[in-house]
């Protein structure tokens, strides 16, 4: 298992960085430091990466095509205001390609600004209506503005142009959720979770969701089912093993639900839900000091009194 894990991460990387790698090899670059800018990118050394290109375009500062290729290893390396940054130096330069100005709009929304993003995006949409991404990301910036009929609208748009679009069907599910339509949202997310097994590298998304809405109406088995899914794609995943953990109480497993709830603090130390879930668990099975400790790293956590 482990090592089926750490092959499946070997091969998301390689996914990450062929483009880049790609890109570079298209550069105006010397041959040794487009090998040296490629090295660094492999072993995911951003920064390095950086301070090469930034080099060069200090000697070619009216390059855009250094310029876009620096703001995509930016983003890469969760720049994303220095990659913005980067993208509308070179747009001076020169106008974006559309693949460009999707990567802008991306870390615009990396940035969380929607409201810059969407002119981008909307602008493309227009441009290609064919491609359904820039209307699934309209859609998300919808979400995120709580206007879920229009993203839910959106998300239709971008399934009728790719019925095979799982992000898609994802995503709809989750703006039905938040509508209260959760017979139609649980479709969806099934739907989701079909396609997205048909993917070369599926995302634990679809299950986590679909497990999620699952564990709320209390169909255990189903969310079971979903979960323990979402944890073979990505075992790394603190969101999975916290629902797997409320999953765990529900169902009255305290020892199984304070692994995980554990396991999903370990993974992520800014996520606060698991201590209170945690403390609450220990609580119940009579361990006070753990409880106690528990609720103290949530309360430091969250910068809040809440009573156990």
């Amino acid at each position: 298992m482990r090592i089926a894990l750490i092959l499946l991460a070997a091969v998301r990387v390689a996914a990450q960085t062929q483009p880049l790698i790609a890109r570079v090899e298209r550069a105006p670059l010397s041959l040794d430091l487009r090998r040296e800018i490629t090295a660094s990118i492999q072993l995911s050394a951003y920064p390095k990466a950086e301070r090469l290109l930034l080099a060069q375009i200090e000697r070619e500062p009216k390059s855009a095509q250094l310029l876009t290729l620096v703001a995509e290893i930016f983003l890469a390396d969760r720049q994303p205001l220095n990659s913005a940054i980067a993208f509308k130096k070179a747009d001076k330069l020169q106008p974006l390609s559309p693949e460009d100005r999707f990567t802008l709009a991306m870390a615009y929304i990396a940035m969380k600004r929607g409201d810059w993003a969407r002119p981008e995006l909307a602008a493309l949409a227009a441009r290609q209506p064919g491609n359904p991404v820039p209307i699934y990301w309209l859609a998300r910036i919808d979400y995120d503005d709580a206007k879920y009929t229009d993203a839910a609208a959106k998300l239709r748009q971008a399934i009728g142009l790719d019925p095979k679009y799982a992000r898609a069907y994802d995503n709809l599910g989750l703006n039905l959720e938040a509508l209260g339509h959760l017979d139609d949202a649980a479709a969806s997310y099934r739907e989701a979770m079909r396609l997205n097994r048909e993917q070369p590298n599926p995302s634990f998304w679809p299950p986590l969701n679909f497990g999620t809405l699952a564990l709320k109406q209390g169909h255990l088995d189903e969310a079971r089912a979903a979960l323990e899914e979402a944890l073979r794609l990505d075992a790394s995943s603190s969101q999975a093993h916290y629902r797997m953990g409320i999953l765990c109480e529900q169902e009255k497993r305290n020892e199984c639900a304070v692994t995980e709830l554990q396991r999903a603090s370990q993974l992520d130390p800014a996520y606060a839900d698991p201590w209170w879930a945690l403390a609450r668990v220990l609580r119940r099975a009579g361990r006070a000091a753990g409880a106690d400790e528990a609720l103290a790293a949530f309360q430091k956590l969250k910068g809040t009194t809440k009573k156990n």
